[in-house]
């Protein structure tokens, strides 16, 4: 069975001047050219915005005051990075946490390869129907906790890893770095999806493959 990329993003919170975070201020600290035209989205469940490039409107970004979101359906694209430009520009600003988080997809077809979980298919009393079903896993390595689901919906069945930094212990210092590891932290949870889950990733290749480092060890 394998799963195929749907999207990705990387979130940081904490307390952040949505006035300084626009447009005209990325392209000024080099994210994009200066002649670049933005996409502007109306927010209306809470104070902030969100707005994308129109020229390569490959990702999005949501400001709010209490966090950054930038969120892309392109394989390939590093969030992280673009996260980590904006940290290292704003020193001072006060964070909490950092979430990467990776979304895959697989057809319904492929529910009879999920057979070893056996809370896929629950017996359930007459006039319920199942809504969706879920298996939870939480691991944590070294400052990061690694949190792997597996749902089955009326639609799909999604496969999705959040990998969550806590400044608390390290210090938001370190908070730059931790956003430039966004391809890391991709390889590190496709790896355990592999080895945990039993479940394949298919990337643009179209080849199924294990997010695996050299020998079959997971991504240093």
């Amino acid at each position: 069975m394998a799963f195929r990329f749907k999207r990705a993003s990387c979130v940081v919170v904490g307390t952040f001047n949505m006035y300084i975070i626009q447009p005209s201020w990325l392209a000024k600290i080099g994210l994009y050219p200066k002649a670049t035209t933005f996409a502007i989205y109306a927010k209306f469940d809470e104070p902030g915005s969100r707005f994308a490039p129109q020229e390569a409107p490959t990702h999005k970004w949501t400001v709010s005051p209490n966090r950054i979101d930038i969120e892309t359906e392109a394989e390939h694209e590093d969030c992280g990075e673009k996260i980590a430009t904006v940290l290292a520009k704003l020193p001072e600003t006060p964070l909490k946490a950092i979430g990467n988080n990776y979304i895959y997809e697989a057809p319904l077809s492929e529910l009879g390869n999920l057979k070893d979980f056996a809370c896929f298919d629950p017996a359930v009393p007459a006039g319920y129907e199942v809504r969706q079903r879920s298996f939870h896993l939480g691991l944590t390595h070294e400052e990061q906790q690694f949190n792997l689901q597996l749902s089955v919906t009326r639609e799909v069945i999604e496969l999705s890893v959040n990998v969550h930094t806590d400044f608390a212990g390290i210090g938001s210092e370190h908070a730059p770095s931790v956003a430039r590891r966004f391809a890391q932290q991709r390889e590190q949870a496709e790896f355990l999806v592999t080895s945990i889950l039993k479940v394949g990733v298919e990337h643009d290749t179209g080849n199924s493959q294990a997010a695996t480092g050299s020998n079959g060890r997971p991504p240093a």
